[in-house]
Parts: C-alpha cells; sequence; structure tokens
C-alpha cells in the first residue's frame, strides 16, 4: 500500500495547483479582469474551499478516502459517483495532453509528428502513474522546489521590464472580477483529486488548504509578472502567457534561451499531473469491478486518454473553448457532488446507528 506524508501530499497539492493554472485559463482571465486577473486567483480558491472542508469532515473519523468511504456506505451510488469521478478526471487528462501536445509542437519541435508526441509523452505519464501515488508525491516534492523557487524570482529577474501602470487601477469592474474569479474556479475545481486520493489522516486539511494556497501564490507571481511586462491585451493574445513571459528573461547576452532551462523544470511538472490524473481515472476504475487489475489498466486507459485528446479537441481553439464551460462543469464535478457524497455517507451512518439501537 502506499504510503504519504503530509508534506508528500501538500508538494502535489501545490504542484496540481501550479500545473492546471499553466494552461488556457488565464487567458480567459485576463479578457474578463483585464489587469485584475492575477489577484482573481483568490475567488477561485475561496469557492473550492468549502467543498474540500466538507470532504475532510467524512474523512476525520475513518482513515479512508473519499473513495473508500463511497465503496463502503453505497456499493451501487459509491460506484456511479466513482465512475463520474473517473469519466471527469478522463476529460480532464484528454485535454491537458492536447495542450501539452500542442505546447510542444508549436514552441520546441514543429516538425515533429504530433502522434509521435502524444505517443512520448502518454508512455512517460503511463510509466509514472504505474509507480503509484507515493512516486507521484515523491516527484511532486523533487519538481516543485526548484520551479517553485523559479517563479518567485521571475519579479527581481524581470524588474526593468515590469510596468506598474500595466496592472493599475486595481479592483476595477467587480462584475468582470467576478467573472475572471468563476474562469479561475473552472482550474481550482480540479483540485477535488486531493480527498479522492489522501485520507484525512495521511493529508489533514491544514496541509491541503495551505498547497491550494502556495500553488495559487505562485499561479499570482506568474500572471503578475506576464501582465506587467506585456500588459493585458496583448497577454490575452498569446498562446501559453506563462512561457511567454519566461521567454523575456536575459541573464547575459550569450545566454538568451534561459528559457530552455527553466523548461527543463516546467515539463515535469505537467508531467506529473497527468500523470496523477492518470493514477485517479485507473484508481477509480479499480473500485467499479473487483476483478480490475490495476497494473493492467495504466496502459490502456492512458492510450484510451490519448486518443480522446485528439478526437475531443481539434485545435487550440477547441481547447480555450472548454474551458469557458468547465467553470459550469466543476459547479456539478466539485460543488454539488460532494454535498451529495454528504449527505449519502451521513444519511448511510445516521440509519445505521438507528438500527443497532
Amino acid at each position: 500500500m502506499d504510503k504519504t506524508s503530509a508534506y508528500q501530499g501538500l508538494f502535489f497539492g501545490a504542484l496540481y495547483t501550479l500545473a492546471v493554472g499553466l494552461k488556457h485559463a488565464p487567458i480567459l482571465m485576463i479578457e474578463s479582469a483585464k489587469q485584475n486577473a492575477w489577484h482573481s486567483y483568490i475567488l477561485g480558491v475561496i469557492i473550492v474551499i468549502p467543498a474540500l472542508w466538507l470532504m475532510h469532515r467524512l474523512m476525520k473519523k475513518k482513515d479512508k478516502n473519499i473513495y473508500e468511504l463511497l465503496s463502503d456506505s453505497s456499493p451501487i451510488a459509491g460506484r456511479f459517483i466513482i465512475f463520474l469521478f473517473s469519466l471527469y478526471f478522463l476529460l480532464i487528462n484528454a485535454h491537458d495532453i492536447r495542450f501539452f501536445i500542442n505546447l510542444i509542437n508549436i514552441l520546441f519541435l514543429p516538425r515533429t509528428p504530433m502522434a509521435v508526441l502524444g505517443g512520448a509523452i502518454i508512455f512517460v505519464a503511463i510509466c509514472i502513474a504505474r509507480e503509484g501515488k507515493e512516486t507521484l508525491t515523491r516527484m511532486a516534492q523533487l519538481f516543485l522546489i526548484p520551479f517553485g523557487t523559479l517563479v518567485l524570482f521571475l519579479p527581481f529577474t524581470l524588474a526593468t521590464q515590469i510596468e506598474l501602470q500595466n496592472v493599475t487601477p486595481v479592483f476595477e469592474g467587480p462584475i468582470q472580477y467576478l467573472q475572471s474569479g468563476f474562469y479561475a474556479f473552472g482550474t481550482m475545481g480540479e483540485l477535488i483529486i486531493l480527498p479522492l486520493l489522501f485520507s484525512s489522516r495521511s493529508v489533514p486539511l491544514k496541509h491541503t488548504i495551505f498547497s491550494i494556497l502556495l500553488g495559487a501564490f505562485l499561479l499570482g507571481v506568474m500572471l503578475f509578472c506576464s501582465i506587467a511586462v506585456f500588459g493585458p491585451n496583448l497577454t490575452s493574445t498569446f498562446f501559453d502567457p506563462a512561457y511567454m513571459v519566461i521567454r523575456q528573461i536575459r541573464i547575459t547576452d550569450f545566454l538568451d534561451r534561459s528559457d530552455l532551462i527553466i523548461a527543463a523544470f516546467w515539463i515535469p511538472v505537467i508531467m506529473v499531473k497527468i500523470a496523477g490524473s492518470l493514477y485517479i481515472v485507473v484508481y477509480g476504475l479499480s473500485f467499479l469491478h473487483s476483478k480490475i487489475d490495476l497494473n493492467a489498466m495504466y496502459t490502456p486507459t492512458g492510450m484510451f486518454s490519448l486518443v480522446c485528446s485528439f478526437w475531443f479537441f481539434l485545435n487550440t481553439n477547441q481547447l480555450i473553448d472548454f474551458n469557458r464551460i468547465k467553470p459550469i462543469i466543476n459547479v456539478v464535478i466539485s460543488l454539488l457532488l460532494p454535498l451529495f457524497i454528504y449527505f449519502i455517507i451521513k444519511s448511510k451512518a445516521m440509519f445505521g446507528a438507528k438500527a443497532k439501537h
């Protein structure tokens, strides 16, 4: 059985938060809130924390995660909910894989066929996921520290290029700010993965919340630098604002491609996120039938995720359009479904107590 410490869970949560925000959501946030987009991550965090708190209340008395509680308390309804979560993370993983393929193809390997890139990505993800969540958390711990440190140094390395008038006035347009926060929730809602993977005893609520705050803070720093350097209007036109601001770093006249060094830390962050999503899909499937072999499911599930990434998202525009409807999906998966789970498990416990008396 995989054993993870609270701090390993913290690093995984922070890395997962950081990785989900490196996708297209910042573009929609900037389109909505302009210069205020960088701190609208606060709203996304505020929305998702109550759902995580509710899940931790259910897990508090038992050393089990939500999947295990659902399987024990209500086999039929529990399996249906687990199946919904598995479909959700399969869709998320397909989106991540397609985004990553496009990113590598456009920025680094434009002549390499996308199918080859996709095959390489999913092969690495399968190898990581097959090793279990202990390996996932250790890799998160390994890669988050150097990449997080690089993000924290961004404002200092870009100090000469930052224009503060690009991020003023602050808190202009409350409606637009709320809309940007709703798009931020479209990414933060994925963090419902944490109580599905870790029990409350292995990763307590305070570590879960701190991991989300840390990841959101790093995202805010990166988006602040993008807007402060390029301005909101130009930043919203980029395929990947985070990468474009990293390309602005110039250490010396001879090292004008320092972005390649940073990418060496950045790419593993996204890879661990893809592997984590693949793991939770296969882990969920193992609860649907007792005879499902976990190790035998990683390769077909990974290949199916790759196929879905090309099937569901034909181009970059569809990737961005998905992020427009993703907050609505997250309202169902990350807010309403936890409420439903809470009532199922609590009612089962209440009726069980009455039956004993």
